[in-house]
C-alpha cells in the first residue's frame, strides 16, 4: 500500500477502513507515521468475544477441514469459492499445495492473531495506541465483535481523538452484516469529510 500510493505521490494521505480495515489503517500509521494525515476508524474490534470468533472464523475452521479431508475438501468450502470467483487461479494452487503445509501456515497465523487478542484493540497494545499522534475519528460499531466499548477504549487511549455516535445501540449478535448499515453511509460519510476537511484547513492555517 505504502509503495503503491507512494509512486502516484498520494502521501501523506487519510487511511480508513471499517473492522480489519481499522486495524490495518492504524498498523500502516505504525510503521509509516509520515504518511499518514489521519485515521478514520469504523467498527473498532476488541474484546474477549472478538478474540475468541474471529481466529476460529479467519483459521481454525479452515485447518479443521484440512486436517480432516485434505485439500479437495477445503477447496469446496463455500468461504474458498467466493474467492476463486475473483481469482479462478487460487484454486489449482490450493489444490496442489500440500495439506501439511496449508496447516503450518493457518496454524502460525492464528497463533499470532490470538496473540493480539489480548490487547485493547485487536492486535493493537495500549502503548501503540498511545503513540498515535495524527487527527483521529472514530465511529463505534454495535455488535459484540464491533462493540461500542471496543471503541471507547481506542478513544480514551489515542490522544486527541474524537467519536462520532450513531443513532445505533449494542445488540447481543455476533455479527451485524454491513449492509444492514445503509441507512447510515450518508452520516458516515459525512462525518468523515467534514474531519478531513477541518484537519486539512487547520493544518493550512498553522502552516
Amino acid at each position: 500500500m505504502h509503495e503503491l500510493m507512494r509512486q502516484n505521490d498520494a502521501l501523506p494521505a487519510f487511511f480508513c477502513g471499517s473492522s480489519a480495515g481499522a486495524r490495518t489503517s492504524i498498523r500502516f500509521y505504525l510503521k509509516y507515521p509520515l504518511a499518514v494525515r489521519g485515521l478514520l476508524l469504523l467498527r473498532v474490534t476488541g474484546g474477549e468475544f472478538a478474540a475468541k470468533r474471529l481466529p476460529e472464523n479467519y483459521y481454525g475452521q479452515f485447518i479443521k477441514v484440512a486436517k480432516e479431508g485434505g485439500m479437495a475438501r477445503l477447496i469446496e468450502m463455500d468461504a474458498w469459492k467466493e474467492r476463486f470467483k475473483e481469482n479462478p487461479a487460487g484454486r489449482n494452487y490450493l489444490a496442489k499445495l500440500p495439506a501439511d503445509k496449508f496447516i503450518a501456515v493457518f496454524t502460525r497465523w492464528k497463533e499470532i492473531f490470538e496473540a493480539g487478542g489480548k490487547h485493547p484493540v485487536m492486535g493493537v497494545t495500549e502503548q501503540e495506541l498511545r503513540s498515535i499522534k495524527v487527527p483521529t475519528m472514530i465511529i463505534p460499531g454495535n455488535d459484540q465483535t464491533h462493540s461500542s466499548a471496543s471503541a471507547a477504549i481506542a478513544h480514551k487511549y489515542i490522544p486527541g481523538s474524537a467519536v462520532h455516535q450513531l443513532p445505533i445501540t449494542d445488540k447481543e449478535v455476533p455479527l451485524i452484516p454491513f449492509p444492514e448499515w445503509g441507512p447510515y453511509e450518508e452520516e458516515i460519510a459525512d462525518t468523515f469529510v467534514k474531519f478531513m476537511q477541518r484537519v486539512t484547513a487547520e493544518k493550512k492555517t498553522a502552516a
